[in-house]
């Protein structure tokens, strides 16, 4: 006659079986959580990348060339800003946007900041500029830029 498990063990193995499934289940959780976190600031470093790289075609198409004469022709736009304008918010070399890339209203939070800075590559070549762009996430105080895009900018006769 074949003995019958006892049920004292049958609740044991449940217990076991519960306990495993609720720790994939918590296992699961966390990588679902941090798989979004990853898609949300994947969405925002992109949205940072559009926004520097739009600012950085503004710049290049401001006027930048010889006249006819030989004479140098450049917009005012395009005047060397002071050092520390990537660093900080210094006015006429920031910009608050909001998530399309629009202006902020003065005093409204935003969640984007764009700086850019521009140079003369070389000091002794008054033809040749570098313009640099980057793109903060606002409420991160410190941290790194989210995307920073710089190219050269020269003046051919």
């Amino acid at each position: 006659m074949a003995r019958s498990p006892s049920p004292g063990f049958a609740l044991v193995e449940a217990l076991i079986a519960a306990l495993l499934v609720a720790t994939a289940v918590v296992g699961l959780t966390h990588l679902v959580t941090v798989g979004l976190t990853q898609a949300l600031r994947t969405r925002q470093s992109a949205a940072a990348l559009t926004l520097a790289q739009a600012k950085l075609e503004e710049l290049r198409g401001l006027t930048w060339h010889f006249d006819a004469d030989g004479t140098r022709v450049s917009s005012p736009e395009l005047a060397a800003s002071p050092p520390s304008t990537l660093l900080q918010d210094l006015d006429g070399w920031v910009e608050r946007l909001d998530r399309f890339g629009a202006p902020g209203a003065p005093g409204e939070v935003t969640p984007y900041q764009r700086r850019w800075a521009i140079a003369l590559f070389d000091a002794a070549d008054l033809d040749t500029l570098v313009l640099q762009v980057c793109v903060f996430t606002t409420g991160r105080p410190g941290a790194a830029a989210d995307a920073c895009v710089w190219t050269l900018r020269t003046r051919k006769p």
